[in-house]
C-alpha cells in the first residue's frame, strides 16, 4: 500500500515531489535516491539561509530572494517561495476549518498544491542541464542522471 503511495503521481501535489524524491527515487527505476536526497538538503540550506537573510536584512523579500537565487541557486529560490505558499496555505486552511468558512478552506488548499507545484516546478526548469547559480554548477556532477517522473531535470 505505501509503495503504491510513494510510486502515485498525484503525490506531489499533496506533498512537494523534491521532499518526497528519496523515498521513491529520482528516475524511472526508482534509483539514485542518494543523489537526490544530497541535491535537496543542499537547495533545502540555501533556502533557509535566504530566509534568514531576508529576515535579518528587513529588507523585500522579493529582492533578496531574486539576488540570492540568481547568485547562488534559482531552485532555492523556488524552494524559499513555494515554502511560503505552503506556509500561508496551511495557515489559510487552519483559519477556515476553525471559522467553518469553506472559502478560506479552498484558498488555503488551493496556496497549498499551488506550493506544491512551485517546488517541483523551480526545480525542473533548466538551460542545456544548468540550472542558474553558482552553487548549481557544482550540483551538475550530482543530478546529472536524474529525473523526475516524467519531467525533464532535477
Amino acid at each position: 500500500m505505501v509503495g503504491k503511495l510513494l510510486h502515485n503521481q498525484k503525490l506531489p501535489f499533496i506533498c512537494p515531489d523534491p521532499l518526497i524524491g528519496p523515498l521513491r527515487g529520482a528516475d524511472k527505476t526508482y534509483d539514485n535516491k542518494m543523489k537526490m536526497a544530497a541535491v535537496t538538503v543542499i537547495r533545502l540550506a540555501l533556502a533557509f539561509g535566504i530566509f534568514k537573510a531576508a529576515e535579518k536584512m528587513k529588507s523585500d523579500q522579493l529582492r533578496t530572494s531574486a539576488l540570492f537565487g540568481g547568485l547562488l541557486s534559482a531552485p532555492a529560490a523556488g524552494f524559499f517561495w513555494s515554502a511560503k505558499l505552503l506556509q500561508n496555505g496551511a495557515r489559510e486552511f487552519k483559519r477556515g476549518l476553525i471559522d467553518h468558512s469553506f472559502f478560506k478552506v479552498g484558498l488555503g488548499a488551493g496556496s497549498w498544491v499551488l506550493g506544491c507545484i512551485a517546488a517541483q516546478t523551480s526545480q525542473t526548469l533548466s538551460y542545456n542541464g544548468y540550472r542558474w547559480g553558482a552553487v548549481e554548477v557544482i550540483n551538475h556532477r550530482l543530478t546529472k542522471d536524474i529525473e523526475y517522473r516524467g519531467w525533464k531535470g532535477y
